[in-house]
């Protein structure tokens, strides 16, 4: 029964979500940047976010990259095999990122001026692949070992609280 929960939620979390890159509200810096988009590097080593700027017409720029404190799995494409391992919260306030290769999520402050690191946090499993948010709901699909769905309450501060 457990296998056919975990499934139902997969196909629902796979439908409801599937962007690659986060598209993030209103940007508050100068020059001609209207928003931001972030992608993820999942590097083994030193797994990062990267910054683009976004301007009226939609042309990307590289702003740069911001390290998340924590590991990729490395590997060649969708080494994941998942969507939403970098999500944006509906306010815009928090970026959360899987760091599949150390079992924990960072979560980023959204600021006018790039992104500051809240902390790490576990994951409650092993190989977090993918995200889900609802309101200040967190959960976290983890992939290795005994494949869990870990819930957690996001703080007004940006923190995971299980």
């Amino acid at each position: 029964m457990n296998r056919r929960i975990l499934a139902a939620l997969l196909i629902v979390a796979a439908v409801m979500f599937s962007t690659v890159a986060v598209l993030a509200f209103q940007h508050g810096g100068g020059g001609s940047a209207i928003g931001a988009v972030y992608t993820m590097t999942n590097d083994d080593e030193a797994n990062q976010v990267v910054v683009f700027e976004r301007d009226a017409s939609g042309i990307l720029t590289l702003a740069g990259s911001v390290a998340t404190g924590g590991l990729g799995s490395g590997g060649g494409l969708d080494p994941l095999a998942s969507q939403d391992s970098l999500v944006l919260t509906d306010n815009g306030r928090f970026l959360l990122a899987v760091n599949a290769g150390s079992n924990n999520i960072t979560v980023f402050r959204i600021l006018p001026d790039g992104l500051e690191m809240i902390g790490l946090f576990g994951s409650g499993g092993e190989f977090p692949v993918s995200l889900a948010i609802d309101r200040n709901l967190v959960y976290v699909l983890n992939a290795g070992g005994s494949a869990n769905i870990t819930g957690f309450w996001l703080s007004p501060k940006g923190d995971l609280i299980p």
